[in-house]
Formats: C-alpha cells, structure tokens, sequence
C-alpha cells in the first residue's frame, strides 16, 4: 500500500474578499474574490491554476506567499498553520518560498545593478557576501539560469525580457527555496524566449527538487511543466487533480471550454464558436469522480443563517446585499 507523503504547502477552504467603495452614510458591502478554495503542492511537483482573467488566481497567490491574509480559511506550510507562525518561522518562510512575477522589469529595482539584486535576498536572511567567495556565489547563479556573468553590472533597463526573468529567476533560487510561487512568468515573454524559460523551470527541478505552484493561461504550457492542476472560476476551484486526467477526461463544463479554446497547430482545424461559460449553480458540492479527480457538481440547497429568513446561501460573485432570493430560476444566481 502506497503511503501519502504529507504535502510541502497546503491550503483549506481559503476565502478572500475586498470591500467595495461606500460612505460613512452608507454600509459598505463585499466583493468575495475566492471562496472554499483548497489546494495542495506536493516536495518535487508543479501545481498549475488555471483560469480566465478576474478567477482570483493572483489573490490567491498572494496569501499563499503570505502577502494577503485570507478572509477565512487554513494555509499550511509543511505542516505548520501560517497563522501561528513566530519571528524566527516568518523569516524562514520567506527563505524557503519565492516568487517570480510576470512583469520582471516591474519586480526588479530599476536602480540596482544585476548583482545588488541577487545579492539582496542574501543581505534579508542575514547572509553576507563579501570578497571572491561572494562574487562566485553571484557567478553560479547567473551560469545556473544561463546568463553570462558579465550581465551581473548592467542594470534591469540594459537587458532583454528574457535575461531579466531569468534573473527574476536566479533571485528567486538565490535562498534555495523549496517552493516558487510563479503568477504567469512567461506571459510578457516572445514565444522563443517562453520555451526557453520553461525548459529552464524544468532543469531546475528535476535539479534541485525545487516545487511550483505554476499560474498561466497557457493551457498547453500548464500541461508541458505541471503534475496537478486547479481550475478556477470565478473564485471557486471547479475541477482538480492530475493534469493527465483533467486534460484527457475534462469532467466540468468550464474546464471542456477551456480546452476547446487552446489553440491547436493544425492549419486544417475548423475553428466554431467557443461560447461564454455558464454562472456557477447557487450551491454546489465536490464529488470525487476519480481517485485523486475532484469537480464541483450542483448540491443541495440549504438555509443558511447567516442570510435573512427566506434566503438561500449566495455565489461569491455577488455583492452580499444582493442574496439569491428563492424565486430565481434554475437554481443560478443573477447579476447584480
């Protein structure tokens, strides 16, 4: 019997909501971005999210990088409740997980050189690099991302976008790390330089063993570098598990939309219609449908008191003012 290895990062019925604009004359509602969203990312594998633009994804990135406290909601970093960390577990959390952004000319100090940059997670967990001893650490990891050591004086505005993400990279992997949390490294990328960034991804991890949770709306990259993947809409994770099985048997509505809209390199395919996903159900439950294959079915409707009398539970996406009243059709919410 196989033994299940206890996850690297794992995240619990995260929740998440920004209040919307209002007055001191008038109560301000709630915009709910995510709602009962869980996830795990296992030591040595890719997790991929993801989903259309506005699906919280980058929030949800956010809290699991510690960045954003959840509204509700468990995030666990190899075993330990991030909630109840001390001094000395926050500073070692931000050692062992990193993050690379889409945008590196916006995450890199326009005003430090490449080597102040690398050095600089260096100088936050307390360690100095002086002498040789520290310009050979900067060497080994510019060579380790493929960039020649002579970059390391230039500043982020004198390189490409491809050698600055590889050196938002090399920042990130400057504390080894055990996970990198990457919002859609590639997007701002040429496709040349994408493939050369993913292939690079791959190296380090089947190098260093290195995990990633891996944000994109490349569905074909997801599959290229990913193990497992979440799909979210509007929020809520509508289907999970292997990428193998949720690519080859798509099981919710959201997710097949998704694939039919993958560009596929076939100068005879004949492109239709691809048409706009239906609103999630007011209430709905996840159902195993395979072993390690969850996706979000259509539950049962329940009271809940937390609503006045006569109202039934509302999708996030909804201002909380505006509940799903029982005379809506079809069990779907309306938009506001």
């Amino acid at each position: 019997m196989e033994v299940m290895q206890a996850p690297l990062l794992e995240a619990l019925k995260l929740s998440h909501a920004y209040p919307l604009p209002g007055s001191w004359l008038q109560k301000r509602g709630v915009h709910e971005v995510l709602r009962d969203v869980s996830l795990r990312v296992q030591k040595g594998r890719t997790l991929g999210i993801v989903g259309e633009s506005g699906s919280g994804k980058s929030t949800l990135c956010r809290m699991l990088l510690k960045l954003e406290q959840p509204t509700s909601g468990v995030v666990r970093f190899a075993g330990d409740d991030m909630r109840t960390f001390t001094a000395q577990q926050r500073k070692a959390f931000h050692r062992d997980v990193q993050a690379v952004f889409q945008d590196p000319l916006s995450s890199l100090n326009p005003r430090m050189r490449a080597a102040s940059i690398l050095a600089e997670p260096f100088d936050a967990s307390g360690i100095r690099l002086a002498g040789d001893a520290g310009r050979e650490r900067l060497a080994e990891l510019m060579k380790l991302v493929g960039l020649d050591t002579a970059l390391l004086s230039r500043y982020p505005r004198q390189l490409s976008g491809g050698q600055r993400q590889r050196l938002a990279i090399a920042r990130a992997l400057a504390t080894e790390p055990q996970l990198i949390v990457a919002d859609e490294p590639v997007t701002a990328l040429d496709v040349s330089v994408q493939a050369q960034i993913m292939n690079l991804l791959r190296d380090l991890q089947d190098a260093r063993g290195v995990s990633y949770v891996f944000v994109s709306h490349n569905l074909s990259m997801v599959r290229f570098l990913c193990h497992d993947i979440v799909v979210l809409q509007s929020g809520r994770v509508v289907e999970r598990g292997a990428v193998e099985q949720v690519f080859e048997d798509p099981q919710h509505e959201y997710t097949q939309l998704l694939l039919r809209a993958t560009p596929v390199p076939d100068p005879d395919a004949v492109w239709g219609h691809v048409e706009r996903p239906r609103p999630l159900p007011v209430v709905c439950e996840e159902v195993e449908v395979a072993p390690g294959h969850f996706v979000l079915r259509e539950g049962v409707a329940h009271e809940d008191a937390s609503f006045p009398a006569g109202r039934r539970e509302c999708h996030h996406e909804c201002v909380v003012l505006c509940a799903v009243v029982d005379d809506w059709p079809a069990g779907y919410r309306e938009y506001a």
